[in-house]
């Protein structure tokens, strides 16, 4: 009898397979059993997917924040006056990239340790400040994971300054998804990254860690 049922499941499943109902890559343990043996999926059922890591934005995972995710960590790195590599600005104390400095501080997370959810969101914000005309961007906001000191990916968000906006402090912002985790020692490392040497002033970075709502 009990064999009889497992055949018939294996026969059902490969049935929801065919018709999409139990994804093919990204079932979890919680998606599985909210279609088990039915013939459609819940309207809900996106949700409990492991995240896809390969959407070329992340705009499918910041659009409802609020109701799918939960904070667990703000992170800010400021600089006092005296800091080493600082500069006074009408007031105010910058880190400053100049030709020598080519990483600004960074804050780092091994983010395996932080959830036992599937991935966390991180939200990155800094504030620079170009004091010269630059034909392109020479300052780049990035993240950089990896694992055991294996390189397992990067984004980077590429700082343009309009003309208007020289010698003014400018906000810049973007979110990351983690990728899929190996090991609880997996690092992942926020920073700016100044890859043409040329002279700007870095006043803070922000970062914001979401975890998941759903239960998986």
């Amino acid at each position: 009898m009990l064999f009889s049922f497992l055949v018939f499941v294996s026969l059902f499943q490969t049935w929801q397979y065919m018709h999409r109902i139990l994804h093919w890559e990204r079932t979890t343990k919680t998606s599985y059993w909210k279609v088990f043996l039915r013939t459609q999926k819940p309207q809900d059922i996106e949700k409990f997917y492991e995240v896809d890591r390969t959407a070329v934005d992340d705009s499918a995972f910041v659009a409802n924040i609020p109701l799918d995710y939960k904070l667990i960590e703000t992170k800010q790195i400021n600089f006092k006056k005296g800091d080493e590599h600082t500069t006074e600005v009408n007031g105010e104390t910058y880190y400053l990239f100049d030709q020598h400095i080519e990483f600004a501080p960074d804050a780092r997370y091994s983010w395996g340790r932080m959830t036992k959810k599937d991935h966390l969101l991180f939200n990155i914000t800094t504030e620079v400040m170009q004091p010269d005309t630059m034909k392109e961007p020479s300052v780049m906001l990035a993240v950089k994971t990896e694992s055991d000191g294996v390189f397992l990916g990067d984004k980077v968000n590429r700082i343009a300054v309009a003309d208007s906006l020289i010698n003014k402090l400018q906000t810049v912002s973007f979110n990351y998804v983690t990728p899929m985790q190996r090991r609880n020692s997996d690092l992942l490392t926020i920073f700016l990254w100044n890859y043409q040497h040329k002279k700007y002033l870095f006043k803070s970075l922000t970062v914001k860690v979401y975890e998941p709502r759903n239960s998986y």
